[in-house]
Parts: structure tokens; C-alpha cells; sequence
């Protein structure tokens, strides 16, 4: 049940129809949130006032100008196109 994986998103005690935190957010948007791989980035604090002035001047969360980053380094460096092939030959092929 899809509705019933969002509400486990969700902080304990908190419903999406009680607190108006989640009002802006739909039921597609919390599972997109749940699914995705997390990671743990240690920065200086020089860089964490930096995004956190950001975030305030472009009124975006941290996560999202973090994001943002991320997706322009990769296009930038072409990590889209990147593929991974095996070097190992198999018996049928030829030398």
C-alpha cells in the first residue's frame, strides 16, 4: 500500500494531514524522498555558513542547492555517459 509507506515516512507522531509542514508536499513526493540513497558529507564551516546564507538568499533548502551541485558537476564532467565494461574476456571470444 502506497499511503501506507508515506505515513512511515514520516516522523513519529506527525501526520501529513495535521501539520502543515507536509501540506506542500504530495504522497509521490515523500516516496521519491524515502527511496533515495543517502549520504553523509563532512564539510568545513567555512562552506556550511556559505550554503546555509545561500539557502537563505535563494529560499532553498541546503539539500537542494546541495543537489543542484551535484547534477551540474556530473553533467560537467560527463559522469552521465560514463559505462563500466569488464576486462576479462570470455572462452567464445576472440583474442
Amino acid at each position: 500500500m502506497a499511503s501506507q509507506g508515506c505515513i512511515r515516512c514520516i516522523p513519529a507522531g506527525m501526520q501529513k494531514q495535521s501539520n502543515p509542514i507536509f501540506a506542500p508536499l504530495a504522497m509521490v513526493d515523500l516516496l521519491e524522498i524515502h527511496s533515495m540513497p543517502r549520504i553523509t558529507l563532512a564539510i568545513a564551516d567555512r562552506e556550511h555558513f556559505a550554503l546555509k546564507l545561500l539557502s537563505l538568499q535563494k529560499k532553498k533548502r541546503i539539500l537542494a542547492l546541495a543537489q543542484e551541485a551535484i547534477k551540474q558537476y556530473l553533467e560537467r564532467e560527463g559522469a552521465y555517459q560514463l559505462t563500466i565494461q569488464s576486462d576479462i574476456q570470455s572462452d567464445d571470444s576472440p583474442p
